[in-house]
């Protein structure tokens, strides 16, 4: 490998350059053979569409994809189809009449469901597989000894129901034709109403499709009457078509055979299933109102009992349901009983103290021991081996088991036949010895393993080949009690139990504060540590926060002290401002008076005088008065005034000017100070120009004092 790896290197750059050429041409050659593989000799579109019919028949056909989804025996399988054929269906409904005849003038490509005929052979092209086959059976009950198959004579006088179905009533014709059959037919809409009457004698017996009742135990085929295939038929005109379904369906059921099967169970067999009770199973039912049904405890999600004392667990859910789906409107009593060991629960079960018992698996050597027998099973679980370190052949040689549960006894015994078995008191004490390496491992339900393992790194699970089906037990000979089970089991389907018991799965064990101890001492010894370093942590950073929060209130207190000094020296200052403040408004009393006084006094004149230029002369003293009113506003100390008036009227400088001369002074008051309005003109433009002015109050004339005060005490907070 290295002498080639040598020598790779030594390739000079015209062979590497030769040998990438190669690749690049044979990636093109790929890609380009590529492009025209087709999916089983589909056509040059590997995605044209094709038209098919699509009728309502239940479980064949169902849903119109819009307001519900496409479902039923039919669906899947073209779907099935188009997988290798490429194709995209274009669903075109209608009834199979409307359909059909559709079909023979070529306006579909498809129809699904279309019966062999000698008539049609040449109408519609038929592939060379069947999409399904129905087998006609005369079925009665399984216990019913009177009618004989090939016996024709035990049917005399017989009465033989058969529903509305042409295919299934020409058979029938058929099949009294040759054989003289002296039977008296009764038809049916359904086989709902056929089937009410068998369970209640009415009839003697039924004719249905074997793929319709093939699972129900509670009958018997005893005749067989015909067989009628059923087709994915084609368009007489689209051979193209025909060719690539036959190539499809060569490969359907050459290499996917378990699918179809698997679709026939699915659609097909239980779709009546649950329609037909036997009389036996019926007198059986009638008889028996209350049902006794042993449970083993602290199994789940299969069994065990709440903390108020009520079963739980899956068989709590399958029982109600299972009686629940039988026909009829059978209630039973249902009474559990609860057993912590899985021995006694069975003997219990053999004296006839309880009628059932749950979980049992399907070891036939322990059910024949101890004289009981298996229902259908409800669920197929998995099991693991648990056990520490690597795998290896010892691991198998001292196996753990729980010596209440004789499930994962037997389970043991059958599966390692060789390995020495360590009897335990629980499931817990299992996982116990073979951490502490006292067992090599343990079998385990799969579905507990996961809970009860958990996420412990000691552990390891391995997933056994083979698994454990969980079934009911009742004692021999109660076959009607069993045939009960095993048709509402069938009807509920095995998935039931499985899906029910994830319901259980946070309930399997209680996880206790030792448990965790245990499982992870590493990781509580280091938490321990943090704790310790934490505490001193808190206790140094509260040490360190006190000690400067100590000198924070320290500097605080000074600092309070430094202001309170300061308060009471602006205090002083204060004290000694306003008396020099009422000082000089004392004297800016007299200062102000004299012009209010001289303005006031000269107006009286100007209304009595008649002498222009002595008016004149007053106006231009007014003026000066007015002016001198607004220098000592500008000129005393700010906030002298709380409120000035304002006479809009005055001569030389009325009192818009006034104001916009006092707002724009430039004094920090000026903007603030109240300007109230006062004048004999109330018109709305006398208002505003007051406002634009500055001013933030207006009093009408004649002057009223409460409305003065009023209006003052607005800008005085009250006061006045």
């Amino acid at each position: 490998m290295n002498v080639q790896k040598k020598r790779f290197r030594e390739i000079d750059f015209k062979g590497a350059g030769f040998l990438w050429l190669c690749l690049f041409v044979l990636t093109g050659l790929l890609a380009f053979e590529g492009f025209f593989v087709k999916t089983v000799n589909a056509s040059e579109d590997p995605s044209q569409t094709v038209k098919i019919g699509y009728y309502q028949a239940e479980n064949f056909q169902e849903g119109d994809g819009d307001t519900s989804l496409r479902k039923g025996y039919a669906y899947e399988y073209i779907q099935k189809v188009s997988s290798y054929t490429g194709w995209k269906y274009q669903y075109v409904p209608g009834t199979w009449e409307e359909l059909y005849e559709k079909l023979l003038n070529g306006e579909i490509d498809l129809l699904a469901g279309v019966s062999y005929e000698t008539d049609r052979k040449d109408k519609v092209l038929y592939p060379q597989y069947e999409m399904l086959k129905e087998t006609f059976y005369i079925y009665v009950d399984s216990r019913d000894t009177s009618i004989t198959g090939g016996d024709i004579s035990s049917y005399s006088g017989k009465k033989i129901g058969i529903t509305d179905d042409l295919k299934m009533k020409a058979a029938l014709d058929e099949w009294m034709g040759k054989t003289q059959a002296d039977i008296e037919v009764v038809s049916y809409k359904n086989l709902e109403e056929c089937s009410k009457d068998f369970n209640q004698g009415k009839i003697d017996g039924f004719v249905s499709a074997d793929n319709i009742v093939s699972s129900y135990s509670g009958i018997a085929p005893i005749e067989m009457i015909g067989k009628c295939p059923y087709y994915l038929c084609v368009s007489k005109g689209r051979q193209d078509l025909l060719v690539e379904l036959n190539e499809a369906l060569s490969i359907i059921n050459s290499q996917d055979s378990l699918y179809l099967d698997s679709l026939r169970s699915k659609y097909m067999a239980d779709s009546s299933i649950g329609k037909f009770l036997s009389k036996q199973e019926k007198e059986w039912l009638d008889a028996h109102k209350k049902i006794s049904v042993g449970y083993l405890n602290h199994y789940l999600p299969y069994s065990d009992t709440g903390k108020s004392g009520e079963v739980t667990g899956v068989i709590k859910d399958i029982l109600e349901e299972l009686f629940n789906v039988l026909p009829g409107d059978y209630k039973p009593e249902i009474v559990y009983q609860s057993f912590d060991n899985q021995e006694k629960m069975i003997e219990a079960l053999k004296n006839n103290e309880i009628d059932m018992v749950f979980p049992v698996g399907e070891e036939t050597n322990y059910a024949e021991k101890n004289g009981f027998q298996q229902s259908t099973a409800i669920m197929n679980s998995a099991i693991d081996l648990v056990y520490t370190g690597k795998y290896s052949e010892e691991k198998n040689s001292r196996i753990a088991v729980n010596e209440n549960n004789q499930l994962q006894y037997y389970y043991t015994i059958e599966h390692f036949p060789e390995a020495d078995i360590i009897l335990c008191d629980s499931t817990e004490e299992c996982i116990r010895k073979v951490k502490k390496g006292e067992a090599s491992s343990t079998v385990m339900d799969a579905l507990r393993s996961v809970k009860l393992v958990g996420e412990d790194k000691k552990l390891t699970l391995l997933p056994m080949a083979e698994g454990n089906r969980i079934c009911f037990g009742v004692n021999f000979g109660n076959s009607d009690l069993l045939w009960v089970l095993n048709q509402g089991i069938s009807m509920l389907g095995e998935e039931y139990g499985i899906n029910y018991s994830y319901k259980y799965m946070g309930d399997i064990v209680v996880y206790t504060t030792d448990d965790f101890l245990r499982s992870h001492k590493e990781l509580v010894y280091g938490a321990a540590v943090l704790f310790g370093l934490l505490i001193v942590a808190i206790f140094v950073t509260r040490y360190m926060s006190m000690k400067k929060q100590t000198r924070l209130e320290t500097e605080h207190s000074e600092k309070l002290q430094q202001a309170l000094e300061k308060e009471q020296e602006a205090l002083k200052k204060a004290h000694q401002a306003g008396r020099a403040k009422q000082i000089f408004l004392n004297n800016m009393s007299h200062d102000m008076r004299t012009p209010l006084n001289g303005i006031m006094g000269i107006l009286e004149m100007n209304r009595k005088c008649q002498d222009p230029q002595i008016l004149e002369e007053n106006r231009k003293k007014a003026g000066a008065a007015v002016q001198q009113a607004v220098k000592k506003f500008t000129d005393a100390p700010e906030r002298t005034y709380d409120v000035i008036r304002m006479d809009l009227m005055m001569p030389v400088m009325n009192g818009y000017d006034a104001a916009r001369g006092i707002r724009l002074s430039g004094k920090s008051d000026a903007e603030t100070v109240p300007i109230i309005a006062m004048t004999a003109c109330v018109s709305q433009e006398a208002r505003d120009l007051s406002t634009e002015a500055g001013m933030n109050g207006f009093i009408e004339k004649p002057q009223d004092m409460d409305r003065m005060l009023e209006v003052i005490s607005g800008f005085r907070g009250g006061e006045h």
